[in-house]
């Protein structure tokens, strides 16, 4: 990766990991955006990096490790669903950036993490509402700050209301 538009001067140092070449024409308008204005300089190298860096093999992260990487923020999903999942913090937490965090769990589980997130939240709400909770208690305690978000996005889920369901013969579905 290159500062400037020339081309000549790394901004990586070439050492047993790193590739050091001519940037890929692609991101080359990146560089007089990146001079426009200097208080852009810190993010643009973030993009370019972050571009080039997804483009790279990453030595070791064969199709198990992927899996294993994944399986470890749906275990961590599955035994916080009470507490704020928010993705910057998901990616913080598992080292890698939300784009490829996103990516990665989509090609993994088939659905995004938000839609993980709601399914599991939901399927714990059905275990607390066939116990007998209140329909606002079971809300809070699977992670929803609202019962109105909580009802609205049971009923998309699973088709009916969390008050219909709780009314269910054996719990509805």
């Amino acid at each position: 990766m290159y500062a400037d538009d020339h081309l000549s001067e790394p901004l990586l140092a070439a050492d047993a990991r790193f590739r050091v070449g001519p940037l890929p024409r692609r991101l080359v308008p990146l560089l007089g955006y990146r001079h426009s204005n200097p208080r852009r300089v810190e993010l643009v190298d973030r993009l370019i990096f972050e571009e080039l860096v997804h483009e790279l093999p990453v030595i070791g992260a064969g199709p198990r490790r992927r899996g294993a990487l994944a399986q470890s923020v749906a275990s961590f999903i599955d035994t916080n669903l009470d507490s704020s999942l928010d993705l910057n913090e998901l990616a913080e937490r598992f080292s890698i950036s939300r784009r490829h965090l996103t990516r990665l769990f989509r090609s993994e589980y088939g659905v995004s993490i938000g839609t993980y997130i709601a399914d599991r939240r939901v399927d714990k709400a059905k275990d607390l509402l066939r116990s007998g909770e209140a329909v606002s208690t079971a809300a809070y305690e699977v992670g929803f700050e609202s019962p109105s978000h909580f009802a609205r996005t049971f009923r998309q889920i699973v088709g009916f209301s969390p008050k219909e369901y709780r009314h269910r013969p054996q719990g509805g579905r």
